[in-house]
């Protein structure tokens, strides 16, 4: 009598779970690339075959999935989608108002910025190539916003213009905020092109907070590869770990405050490998500098300045 019990709750308990019906649509490149995104519903995935799909209008995914059924846009199994904007008038993608959206596989060349996310959580952007774009390969930083859960990992991004950031996350004097998310397992290089005029590898604005920094390749970048600032009491520290970095065009690794700096590589910088100074609202304090490996920057391997609170710097292996 029990057993059947069981089973019939059980039973009960399954039917009550809703369905979620998913469709896997696939375009080649000439069709309607914004007509198939809007077209898109909570647990689908577009296909898109490969070649070039050229953009002459703004082109937006604002989309809502669930953790249970994300959208997904992804290049075709064996394909390469190359998304590419006429100009330098527009972004190329622009997620915004989004959540649950994940981009998979996609090459994405030329516009402003080379994948823009605005006003939207829980975005994942994994495996992409951007590249040769007029500004910022990756960014999350219109003001007004906190972002939270993205996922940036396992993206190639290289030569890009303007203010160049690799990755350009938050907003300044805590404008916009990044929480709770992962940048891992990239590969940034190139943003030291001529007439560039920043070109972080990584930037992590003031008021970002609880974000993983870890294990991502950056080199020949015209600023710092990776800064962050402080978290202005929004969150925990930001953990920065396992990163390999060098020909860095300023410091390699520069924090303000709220960071956990451990397990770098730091082979070459044009100033000091690991550098904590005042910036914007943060001064040094709540830092811990740990078992890194710096070999050989131009000045310092570890300068800390202007010390206002907990600082600790152990078991690192300079040279």
């Amino acid at each position: 009598m029990r057993a059947t019990t069981v089973i019939l709750l059980f039973a009960a308990m399954i039917s009550s779970i809703p369905v979620v019906s998913a469709t896997v649509y696939q375009i080649a490149p000439g069709a309607n690339l914004q007509a198939a995104v809007n077209a898109l519903a909570p647990g689908d995935i577009l296909l898109l075959e490969g070649g070039t799909y050229l953009l002459t209008s703004r082109f937006s995914i604002s989309k809502t999935g669930s953790a249970a059924a994300p959208i997904t846009i992804r290049s075709a199994p064996g394909a390469t989608a190359h998304i590419t904007y006429v100009d330098a008038s527009q972004n190329v993608i622009n997620v915004e108002n989004s959540a649950h959206v994940r981009l998979i596989g996609l090459e994405v060349s030329g516009g402003s910025h080379g994948i823009r996310i605005l006003d939207s959580d829980d975005i994942t952007v994994d495996r992409c190539h951007i590249h040769d774009t007029a500004d910022v390969g990756l960014s999350a930083n219109v003001p007004g916003g906190t972002y939270e859960r993205l996922r940036l990992t396992r993206n190639h991004i290289h030569h890009t213009g303007g203010t160049a950031e690799g990755m350009y996350l938050g907003c300044n004097s805590n404008g916009c905020r990044l929480l709770d998310s992962v940048i891992e397992g990239n590969y940034i290089h190139h943003t030291n092109s001529p007439g560039v005029t920043q070109g972080d590898g990584i930037e992590l604005k003031e008021g970002s907070a609880d974000n993983l920094i870890a294990g991502n390749v950056i080199h020949d970048t015209g600023y710092p590869c990776i800064i962050t600032y402080s978290a202005v009491g929004n969150g925990g520290p930001n953990t920065i770990e396992g990163n390999l970095l060098w020909n860095c065009g300023d410091h390699a690794i520069q924090s303000a405050a709220d960071a956990v700096i451990r397990n770098n590589i730091i082979l070459g910088a044009v100033y000091d490998g690991i550098r904590c100074q005042p910036h914007q609202a943060g001064t040094p304090a709540n830092l811990e500098i740990t078992h890194n490996t710096v070999l050989s920057p131009a000045d310092n391997t570890i300068r800390v300045s202007s010390i206002t609170g907990s600082v600790v710097i152990a078991n690192n292996a300079v040279y």
